[in-house]
């Protein structure tokens, strides 16, 4: 029981990690592109 606790405790938290590492790289890409279209130019 502990195992399977474990387990759907850490995939709550995968899926809510996901996300909020899709929005920051999101924003890490954004803030790059910023960064580079100007260096770029």
């Amino acid at each position: 029981m502990s195992y399977g606790r474990k387990k759907r405790s850490a995939s709550t938290v995968s899926d809510f990690d996901q996300g909020r590492t899709l929005t920051v790289t999101n924003e890490v890409n954004v803030l790059d592109d910023d960064h580079r279209t100007p260096r770029a130019s």
